[in-house]
């Protein structure tokens, strides 16, 4: 399951333009913690506190239709129980 997350986590990042430090000072993490879930180094602990603020970062990213086409089909894809990360209201 990290393996998707980590994959999911890259594609944000780059569709965002997102660096790991940019993340990481949201978060209030370190830049290699990010950069080590981001390549598939270190998976995200169950029952992360991180989950949410991280979904609230890239909500606020995406903007543009392109973003949003891509976010939407990659998430669905992997993950077509979660509602919460929908941009739409």
């Amino acid at each position: 399951m990290f393996i998707v997350f980590c994959r999911k986590l890259d594609n944000l990042m780059n569709i965002t333009k997102t660096t790991n430090t940019s993340l990481a000072l949201s978060l209030s993490v370190v830049p290699s913690y990010i950069c080590r879930l981001r390549n598939g180094e270190r998976p995200l602990p169950k029952n992360s506190d991180l989950l949410q603020p991280m979904g609230e970062y890239f909500a606020g990213k995406i903007t543009n239709e392109f973003q949003k086409k891509v976010h939407h089909a990659g998430w669905r894809a992997h993950f077509p129980q979660i509602k919460y990360f929908s941009l739409q209201p």
